[in-house]
């Protein structure tokens, strides 16, 4: 040990506290094999009830099994008699929360966090997991470009997947400001709960506040259950029917997962220069390119929006569904000219040439009649 003397974990040169929680302190530590940086979760017995600890091993058993670039890499989970601590990955690139409260974002980091993030839940929904706590302070960054989840303190697995259920329905855990309307009213969730969470998090990067605010936490969730959101600022017309659409209060009206809504936002995003130029990409650059410049992974490039049962949707409608009505500017419509049209035209000709026949015959009598 060096700069701390509180523990000492074996193979690990504990440096100094990081944060603590109610439950749980945070410790950066030195790998003495490697001389890797890394952060050990700390909980110590006497911190929380056996529910507690048995959270707490399962936040790290469960990010173990979660390999992906956006989602925190846990290195080690152990438990002692007296203690049990998670070793992860020490992410010293900061905080959402706090870059969100700077107002630097542009639109493109707005953009290239949220693909991310939900590219990192959408492989969490896949392997049974639902964070249930998403939120600014719970997204940490690896470096300038690459945002990490963390805090599965709280993610459940599938009823289908486990039995070991230690939160059951009724009982609501989570953050208010990012909590879904189903999560609220302590009801069951799936992925789409994640995927709600996550539009309130987008809504809140473009409108500078999240779309549901008030004194108390109830409040905040009797807004979530029974109030419309607000539209977004002007500019972000474009963007607004996805926003919204993750905002539905009804789990079934949202999209179906985060792979559906990233394609969606894909296809949004692309073939306008005018849209290129407020994500400060380089318009010369292919359509992939562009996208990975955002954030896009390779695996987000090869999606296609899904075609909804029972309607038929014509090429390049959503686009100009997304744009239409806002500040950016539409592409060319190409107009089919029917030759019907034409045929109208030609045949108002016919009763003109009539009545001037009918004129000039009329003529022409008046006139013989005035000789005879």
């Amino acid at each position: 040990m060096t700069a701390s003397q509180d523990f000492a974990i074996l193979g690990y040169d504990v440096q100094r506290k990081l944060g603590e929680g109610g439950m749980a302190s945070v410790w950066l530590a030195v790998e003495a094999e490697t001389g890797r940086r890394v952060a050990i979760k700390l909980l110590a017995k006497g911190k929380g009830d056996e529910a507690a600890e048995k959270r707490f091993l399962m936040e790290g058993e469960t990010l173990a099994h979660l390999p992906h670039a956006n989602i925190v890499q846990v290195l080690e989970v152990v438990h002692e008699e007296d203690r049990s601590y998670i070793v992860m990955e020490c992410l010293e690139g900061g905080v959402l929360s706090k870059r969100m409260s700077t107002g630097w974002l542009t639109l493109s980091d707005h953009v290239g966090f949220i693909v991310q993030i939900a590219g990192a839940l959408q492989y969490a929904h896949e392997h049974g997991v639902i964070h249930r706590d998403l939120k600014p302070d719970n997204i940490l960054f690896r470096d300038a470009r690459t945002p990490v989840l963390t805090d599965f303190g709280i993610a459940r697995l599938r009823r289908d997947l486990t039995d070991s259920r230690i939160t059951e329905t009724g009982m609501v855990i989570g953050t208010p400001t990012y909590m879904s309307p189903e999560q609220a009213t302590g009801q069951e969730v799936d992925g789409r709960s994640d995927q709600y969470a996550l539009g309130v998090l987008f809504y809140e990067m473009l409108a500078g506040k999240p779309p549901f605010v008030g004194e108390t936490a109830m409040q905040i969730a009797f807004a979530h259950v029974h109030q419309p959101p607000p539209s977004l600022p002007g500019g972000y017309d474009f963007i607004e029917p996805l926003v919204m659409k993750m905002l539905a209060k009804d789990p079934k009206q949202r999209f179906p997962d985060l792979k559906a809504f990233v394609a969606e936002l894909k296809g949004a995003l692309t073939g306008s220069p005018i849209l290129q130029k407020r994500l400060k990409i380089d318009p010369t650059a292919d359509i992939s390119e562009q996208l990975q410049a955002i954030g896009f992974s390779e695996n987000q490039l090869s999606l296609r929006i899904p075609r909804m049962l029972g309607v038929e949707t014509p090429t390049g409608a959503l686009k100009h569904m997304l744009l239409e009505g806002s500040a950016l500017e539409l592409e060319p419509v190409q107009v089919t000219r029917r030759e019907v049209v034409h045929e109208t035209k030609n045949n108002r000709s016919v009763p003109i040439m009539l009545i001037l026949v009918v004129l000039f015959v009329v003529a022409a009598v008046a006139v013989v009649g005035m000789f005879f």
